[in-house]
């Protein structure tokens, strides 16, 4: 994400074209009070971009929101399907490596869901006092998910098998004790450095789920499995509120075993010989002159992310079969929709 002073004063300057409109919001205070959270529209050819962003400035925090807003209108300039492996920065090399790092969270989450593999382990910051000390925007680990517990979530946090040299973990969660129920919601990261991505993982997944036990939570209500059926196009929404769905409790706890990955797993894949390739993407006129790159990677020999039910030419069964040590056919894949937003 692009994170520096000079694309905050851009969006500044071009509020009124951008009809921009920047909302804070306030469950950081209580949460975790060392970071500001922001929510920011833009207009960009008639339609409307939402982005967030989060930092421990206001300034950063209003960059990084604007930063995935206008990212999500270069998407649609480029009739790119999703984020994966998309990112944007103010320089195409800090561009190409957030991009590396999306490809690889996605790939990791995708070859675990599709072949039924375990995550690598689990991790407890409530007796690890390393894990526990994390910093979560001013609070500790271990005190998040003490308080989360409380309210009657369930959480695990777990590692992914991802490829070399990255770590990747994921948050999930169980909610049919939460104030408001819920059945699954989950959030990841992925850095060279462990406590980096158990951080990101950790905030993405907290933000929504408080914002859903709150009192005051005005969004969009859990859609059924039917209601997910019945949408004719299927996008990352429609995969968080299914999962946000009491149908869907229980949904990832098959891949929440402490088993360890077999040797010949994807451990033997690192990103120098992945084939990644990197495409710069166009900004659409009206913010051509922004000053952030968006670049995307991809990858032939990685598995994709993908919205709606899995196909034969949504997934890479030789990147599968690779992943699990296993000589898996499609049919034997998880064919139920994954709860990725």
């Amino acid at each position: 994400m692009a994170s520096t002073p000079p694309l905050s004063a851009w969006a500044l300057q071009k509020c009124a074209d951008l009809d921009l409109q920047a909302t804070r919001l306030t469950w950081v205070d209580e949460w975790c009070p060392a970071l500001v959270d922001f929510i920011v529209t833009i207009k960009v050819n008639g339609e409307i971009f939402e982005g967030r962003g989060m930092a421990e400035t206001e300034d950063l925090a209003f960059t990084k929101a604007v930063a995935e807003a206008l990212e999500r209108a270069i998407m649609r300039q480029a009739n790119v399907y999703s984020s994966n492996g998309l990112a944007v920065h103010t320089t195409i090399a800090e561009a190409t490596a957030g991009a590396k790092r999306e490809l690889v969270e996605r790939d990791a989450f995708f070859c675990h869901w599709l072949t039924r593999t375990p995550f690598t382990g689990l991790i407890d910051p409530l007796s690890d006092i390393k894990l526990g000390n994390i910093d979560i925007g001013g609070r500790p680990l271990a005190e998040i998910v003490e308080r989360i517990a409380r309210l009657g979530v369930d959480l695990n946090i777990a590692e992914m098998a991802a490829v070399k040299p990255y770590k990747a973990y994921i948050c999930v969660s169980r909610g049919s004790r939460a104030p408001r129920p819920f059945g699954v919601h989950i959030g990841m990261g992925c850095d060279l450095d462990p406590a980096s991505a158990i951080r990101h993982a950790v905030v993405e997944w907290l933000r929504t789920t408080v914002a859903w036990c709150s009192p005051g939570y005005k969004g969009r209500p859990a859609i059924t499995k039917a209601e997910f059926d019945a949408a004719p196009i299927k996008g990352p929404l429609h995969h968080e509120l299914l999962g946000l769905s009491l149908e869907s409790l229980g949904k990832l706890d098959h891949l929440l075993a402490t088993e360890p990955l077999a040797p010949e797993s994807n451990q033997t894949i690192d990103i120098d010989s992945a084939g990644v390739t990197i495409t710069v993407l166009k900004k659409p006129n009206l913010i051509a002159d922004a000053p952030i790159e968006s670049v995307q990677a991809s990858s032939s020999m990685l598995q994709d992310a993908f919205f709606g039910y899995p196909t034969i030419d949504r997934v890479n069964l030789a990147r599968l079969r690779q992943f699990s040590g296993l000589d898996l056919k499609f049919e034997e894949l998880m064919h139920e929709p994954h709860p990725l937003g």
